[in-house]
């Protein structure tokens, strides 16, 4: 009996010592400086800002990033972002990440915020306060229920950021001039130059990519198509933005067919991209040179096969009457028709009937559709709050209003208004945010709060 409770003694000391070794190694990723450590030991909730790079260039890229660590004892919080003043940027929020990291044999949960800043003329930044607001368990305060720790109600902000815009090293440079961490550019032909021939089209593709500029600043790269010798129809552009750990990379592609006219030469005249390399600060040129392309003339066509071969003009008809002689008439197939027809007749009422049983559960399954938008949309609305962006707030809340069935959905903000009048004097005031033209402050709190009154209440009769 000794040596059984021996045994399982040792098994128990070492399942211990493999699970502290483990969180030992959790421990150390990421490593903690002294003081990171310090207050994550004093308090449950703490907030560490971060602004990058150092030197912020007009028309460039910088990354705010913000890491909320919590305690286990946080029970539920929201974070609202910084608001910006000072010159006119833009913002891209994105995607925010999750994970639980080991500190002091102890699980806390680290969520990292990331923002894009693109100002776009020097002059002073200012990034205001990070705000948490959460619930927290008290284990220190006296509770007559054992059972129930008390929870209290906890607000934290970072401190307020100051920066100073430097001027885009492209003001002295012909446009287009990027300010960018890595850019190319590439181009391609559906078919080989060799092979080009009048009358035959050929899809040409123009991808730029820039490394810490969005798509919608990317420029226009159609000088590059043929001007003459060819007729050019060209697709509207394709944008996209990849989100990447360094930032964002810029992808811009222009596609059109090209039709050459006729035999000759078509020109594809020189591509100069000038940018500015943030990661060497230094200027470099990327360019595409002149080409020229050959056009062979059209392939000679074959004889018409309309034409015999002493010149006598023949019908399609002849052709196929000698091939396929006509079958003659039988009352059999007379007698196959009358029972397709019946057939056919049959499956249309029996489709028709089909149709009809279904069709309120075809109603049913549209109304759960637009719930489930509804429901959608309300999430992101309330995100948009979180984060004070009105631009973010204001599609939401028109998909919101799209979702209630009416004849014409609310096309902006004013519409919304009339049919709720209980958002009138928010709706006014996130216009203003919006349309104003000057930098306001703008609180998503309030407008959260009102529209949650406002949701709760049936919607006006012409959007029921």
């Amino acid at each position: 009996m000794v040596k059984i409770l021996t045994a399982i003694l040792v098994l128990l000391i070492f399942i211990t010592s493999v699970a502290k070794a483990e969180q030992s190694g959790a421990e150390e990723t990421p490593p903690f400086s002294s003081a990171l450590r310090e207050k994550l030991r004093a308090t449950d909730i703490f907030l560490e800002v971060s602004l990058s790079p150092q030197q912020i260039l007009a028309e460039g890229e910088a990354l705010l990033q913000i890491k909320l660590y919590m305690s286990p004892h946080v029970q539920e919080g929201w974070l609202h972002r910084p608001t910006l003043n000072g010159v006119d940027t833009t913002v891209r929020n994105l995607q925010e990440k999750t994970r639980e990291i080991i500190f002091d044999e102890q699980a806390i949960r680290l969520v990292e915020y990331r923002t894009l800043l693109y100002p776009h003329q020097s002059g002073n930044l200012t990034v205001g306060p990070a705000i948490f607001e959460g619930i927290v368990l008290d284990s220190s305060a006296l509770s007559l229920d054992p059972f129930t720790p008390t929870r209290k109600t906890i607000e934290i902000q970072s401190q307020q950021i100051e920066i100073e815009v430097l001027p885009t090293p492209c003001a002295g440079m012909p446009p287009p001039c990027l300010v960018a961490r890595n850019v190319t550019i590439e181009e391609r032909l559906s078919s080989a130059p060799a092979q080009l021939e009048a009358g035959t089209a050929v899809t040409y593709d123009l991808t730029l990519r820039a490394e810490g500029v969005p798509a919608r600043f990317l420029p226009s790269m159609g000088v590059r198509f043929p001007k003459n010798g060819a007729a050019i129809y060209a697709d509207q552009p394709f944008l996209e933005d990849r989100e990447e750990v360094a930032g964002l990379t810029g992808i811009r592609q222009e596609r059109g067919a090209i039709l050459p006219s006729g035999a000759g030469s078509i020109r594809f005249a020189p591509l100069i991209i000038n940018w500015w390399n943030t990661q060497k600060d230094q200027f470099e040129t990327i360019r595409l040179p002149e080409r020229i392309l050959e056009v062979a003339p059209p392939a000679k066509t074959l004889e018409s096969p309309g034409l015999g071969s002493k010149g006598r003009t023949t019908t399609g008809i002849e052709d196929a009457n000698k091939r396929y002689p006509p079958t003659p008439y039988s009352n059999a197939s007379s007698t196959l028709q009358f029972w397709l027809a019946i057939l056919a007749a049959t499956s249309l009422t029996a489709g028709l009937i089909f149709i009809s049983k279904t069709k309120k559960r075809a109603v049913l399954c549209s109304s759960l559709a637009l719930y489930a938008d509804r429901l959608q949309a309300v999430n992101t609305l309330r995100q948009g709050c979180r984060n004070n962006c009105p631009q973010q707030v204001k599609t939401a809340l028109l998909a919101w209003a799209g979702t209630f069935p009416k004849e014409k959905p609310p096309k902006n903000l004013d519409a919304v208004a009339r049919g709720w009048t209980d958002l009138d004097t928010a709706i006014a005031t996130l216009n203003e945010a919006l349309y104003s033209g000057q930098k306001i402050s703008w609180n998503g709190r309030g407008f959260w709060t009102t529209f949650k009154k406002a949701s709760k209440r049936k919607p006006p009769a012409k959007y029921r």
